[in-house]
């Protein structure tokens, strides 16, 4: 079997909401849900999901293999579960997921507003993407050739319901939490200094962003948004 055709059997199955397990296991630990077994395809060598329904998402996985989630990557990487162009339609049906990772993987692609259409289309409305990206005062933002753009404290403020510049798309997501992160403390013993830092400029982020960023850069932002509008609707007017 080849890895594309295995690909497409776990989009199909996580799809239709079934569960992925051992074949003859008939456990469920969700109360009135009973788990469904598909019968694994010849040459599967991907990781097995045991729990009743698949429903969290690693968006660009990489080597970074999560227990309990659908694995997604461009790349063939072994133990991954489904290979897929993000430019491109996601393999999976609406409201497939109620979570969507995606680690250091949005810098990386060339049209952003088509894909958060097709995350809006894949999760649930009141799902939730975690969302992980360089900050834009990050010296790696710019040495990476593969990365297309930058982010700060208030890009995805474009698609919420009460932004100013929300008329660029009918996307919509709810800011959950937002945060500016800073890794570049090492010493433990000055650790409370980080984590002073941190708080300290999550109290202020627009005024460290236009006067303070490059003298003090940080080195990712961390972003849960929840999808708050017609996934399908959204994915279609963004294209």
């Amino acid at each position: 079997m080849t890895e594309t055709s295995i690909s497409s059997w776990v989009s199909r199955a996580v799809g239709e909401g079934a569960a992925l397990c051992f074949s003859g296991s008939t456990g469920s630990s969700s109360p009135g849900k009973s788990a469904r077994t598909i019968q694994r395809p010849q040459g599967w060598r991907g990781p097995l999901l045991s729990f009743p329904t698949v429903r969290k998402l690693n968006l660009g996985c990489g080597r970074d293999l999560r227990p309990g989630y659908v694995n997604l990557d461009v790349a063939r990487i072994p133990g991954m579960d489904v290979v897929a162009d993000l430019e491109q339609p996601l393999p999976f049906r609406d409201g497939t997921f109620d979570e969507i990772a995606s680690s250091h993987v949005l810098e990386h692609v060339r049209d952003l507003i088509p894909l958060l259409g097709e995350l809006a289309r894949i999760c649930r409305p009141g799902g939730v993407l975690r969302i992980e990206v360089p900050h834009l005062s990050f010296f790696g933002a710019y040495t990476d050739p593969t990365h297309k753009r930058f982010f700060g404290y208030h890009s995805f403020d474009y698609f919420t319901p009460e932004g100013t510049y929300n008329f660029y798309s009918n996307l919509r997501f709810r800011i959950r939490k937002r945060e500016i992160r800073f890794y570049w403390i090492k010493n433990e013993r000055r650790v409370w200094k980080s984590r002073l830092l941190t708080g300290l400029i999550n109290l202020f982020p627009l005024a460290y962003e236009r006067f303070f960023c490059w003298m003090l850069p940080a080195n990712e932002l961390y972003f849960e948004l929840e999808v708050v509008a017609d996934p399908r609707r959204a994915a279609a007017t963004s294209k």
